[in-house]
């Protein structure tokens, strides 16, 4: 045991000790994440990343410290910038964004070395004993601090907060934080030499205003600084406030940036966290002590790990009472620990502290997440390693190595359920399989896939757990569409409008339901109802005008083809209705330049070539509309619809036995075609 790695850190020089031990979580900490760097963008991803237009010129500061609003982004401008960076290095694709969230994390977990090195050193746990000198306390420290930071780069619990991309929030608030605390110690350090440590002091003060505009539990800092201040330096509240008032007021102005910046989300992450947003408190705190006992648990033994937990009420007492009182006595026992002026009273704030905005403020969808255990994982590991270390003597230490290794194996493994949206959604169904949002996630994967039966399944039971989910209501009644079902869809979609009346893109889903079913007068009122809810919108606009053709409103159709077509001029769909609108209008020329246009845009479509080709014999040249027909023809040779037509413009054209094979065509594909079996009767009868 005397060999462990851990411990020969002892036997070196302090200064060498620290380097050695640095190195080693750098490289251990690179290395257990090389495997997760191709995953793609997941969830909270898509908006606030692939949707997101003020990441496209990270120079333009204006922009990027405006995110969106409604995306995690919001309200965390410096979060933002660091995404615009990587959106000029890699644009869309995803691997500089891993690459940056894994460099965070190394970072933040040698910041977390430093920080404890200085603080084990310091706390009576380990002070040496007095024949010992500084030097072995200090490699003692650094063994210690080894540990505890060896341990954290490597355990599967931060893996969401690393592999998830724009969960960088919490990496990167929690390295703003911890250089905050290593910068402020430093300068302690430099006034005990009998030197100024004003440059430490505002270093500290740069890394919390970037703190606090990356995420609103930085918040805590200013009150963590004061009471480190208080255990580890000055030893009381009045020494600390007499010997560094000035620098823990300047802390505390730093509130301002996240006020400010908390203000501009509306004051409740617009709408989604915070009191008024339709959620009860009280409902929301009864869950989370078991959130909280589940953090703890998920510290010792990680498995198994769950992306998205979903949500849960609490009903009855019997659902945590006994998480109830572990809470309690913990938060008991670290205010014993604060008020006795003890070490670990420190951790303990830390992790109630950096857990207290999302514990107490309420939250629409999310009762337990692990990446919110990101830092205060550091607080349960830098109390256990030294206490059971203290317990144990060097036994524990030389068995840390061993722990590593089976956490960066475990940690390896999570990396890999990223590598897919419908791997990391399918993991997460079969660890809650009453979670409505993960039988979404995997019935659009399924989709995506083409595996219809399955998504329709899902998305009918996202629906059964929630049955006010707009999205799946939404999307299964597309789906439902899509196979040819729109009277099961039409349901759908109004249940989804009793939830959100004026969601524009349901009223245009119902709309094409509806169409499908010939029921245009009723689709024409949900088109209407769409462009009022959201004027430019340009499918409705498209949609709109298209369903006024079918009731013969050509006239009417046109501007709203037109305000389709400015919204997007390669909406094709858009430039063939406003032909057709054009020429039913008997704007035979202008209907020509218009379908000529749009099959400049797809060429290969059949239908639009007819369309082109009726306009071309209504103009009189017979011979182009053929040569239309003839493509249309050929590109679709199985529509008796096509056939029938091409066959009317040869008979117009005299070509009567090359109409007649069309028409014959056109009966052989459907034998109760009646215009084809009309076409040659006449014929036979001339």
């Amino acid at each position: 045991m005397s060999q462990s790695p851990l411990l020969a850190l002892e036997s070196l020089p302090s200064r060498r000790a620290g380097l050695v031990a640095g190195v080693t979580i750098a490289i251990v900490g690179l290395a257990v994440y090389a495997n997760g760097l191709g995953g793609p963008f997941v969830y909270d991803d898509i908006p606030a990343i692939t949707e997101n237009p003020t990441l496209r010129a990270w120079w333009r500061l204006d922009h990027v410290f405006v995110p969106p609003a409604n995306t995690t982004v919001s309200g965390r401008p410096v979060l933002n910038l660091s995404l615009a960076l990587n959106y000029a290095v890699s644009g869309s694709a995803v691997w500089s964004y891993h690459v940056l969230n894994v460099v965070i994390h190394v970072a933040a977990a040698l910041a977390l070395f430093g920080v404890l090195r200085r603080l084990l050193g310091r706390s009576a746990v380990l002070a040496p004993a007095p024949s010992a000198g500084r030097a072995r306390g200090w490699c003692a420290a650094t063994s210690l601090a080894f540990a505890v930071a060896l341990l954290w780069a490597v355990h599967p619990l931060a893996t969401e907060a690393v592999n998830y991309v724009v969960q960088r929030a919490e990496s990167l608030m929690s390295l703003f934080l911890l250089l905050t605390l290593y910068c402020f110690l430093r300068g302690t350090e430099a006034e005990q030499r009998g030197g100024k440590g004003a440059r430490w002091y505002g270093a500290a003060v740069a890394s919390c205003v970037l703190g606090m505009a990356t995420k609103e539990n930085m918040a805590a800092v200013p009150v963590l600084v004061f009471l480190l201040d208080r255990t580890f330096v000055s030893g009381t509240w009045r020494e600390a406030w007499r010997r560094h008032g000035r620098i823990h007021l300047t802390l505390a102005a730093t509130w301002i940036v996240v006020a400010a910046f908390v203000l501009s989300t509306g004051g409740s992450r617009s709408g989604s966290v915070g009191f008024g947003i339709g959620v009860s408190a009280s409902a929301y705190w009864l869950t989370q002590p078991s959130a909280l006992v589940r953090y703890l648990a998920l510290s010792g033994w990680p498995f198994p790990l769950v992306f998205d937990y979903g949500t849960f009420w609490v009903t009855h007492a019997g659902q945590f009472w006994w998480q109830a009182i572990v809470v309690v006595a913990l938060v008991a026992a670290t205010g014993v620990a604060l008020i006795r002026n003890r070490p670990w009273g420190f951790a303990g704030a830390v992790f109630f502290t950096i857990l207290a905005p999302t514990s107490i403020l309420p939250g629409l969808t999310q009762m337990i997440v692990e990446h919110r255990m990101y830092l205060p994982l550091a607080a349960v590991l830098a109390v256990a390693v030294p206490l059971l270390h203290a317990m144990l003597g060097r036994w524990l230490v030389g068995a840390v190595p061993a722990i590593a290794l089976a956490f960066a194996g475990l940690t390896a493994a999570r990396n890999a359920t990223y590598r897919t949206g419908l791997r990391l959604w399918s993991d997460t169904l079969a660890q809650r399989p009453a979670n409505a949002q993960a039988c979404f996630q995997v019935a659009l994967a399924d989709e995506r896939l083409g595996r219809r039966d399955e998504a329709l399944a899902l998305y009918g039971k996202a629906v059964a757990i929630f049955p006010d989910y707009v999205e799946a209501r939404n999307n299964l009644g597309n789906l439902l569409c899509q196979v040819g079902r729109p009277g099961e869809a039409v349901p759908q979609f109004e249940a989804a409008l009793r939830v959100r009346p004026n969601e524009a893109a349901t009223h245009n889903n119902e709309g094409g339901a509806l169409i499908a079913l010939g029921r245009p007068a009723e689709a024409l009122s949900h088109y209407l109802r769409a462009v009022e809810l959201q004027p430019g919108y340009r499918d409705a606009e498209a949609n709109l005008g298209a369903t006024l053709l079918l009731l013969r409103r050509p006239t009417e159709a046109i501007p709203h083809f037109e305000r389709a077509l400015a919204l997007d001029a390669r909406l094709v769909k858009a430039r063939e209705g406003l032909a057709d609108a054009l020429a039913q209008g008997g704007r035979t020329r202008d209907a020509l330049a218009q379908y000529a246009q749009a099959l400049e845009q797809d060429p290969h479509n059949p239908e639009l070539r007819a369309s082109y080709g009726g306009a071309l014999a209504d103009a009189g040249r017979v011979p182009e509309a053929l040569a239309q027909f003839a493509e249309a023809v050929r590109l679709e040779p199985n529509s008796e619809v096509l056939r029938y037509n091409y066959g009317a413009t040869l008979l117009a054209a005299e070509r009567t036995s090359e109409a007649v094979a069309q028409f014959e065509a056109a009966l052989r594909l459907r034998p109760d075609f009646a215009p084809a079996r009309a076409a040659l009767e006449q014929i036979r009868h001339r």
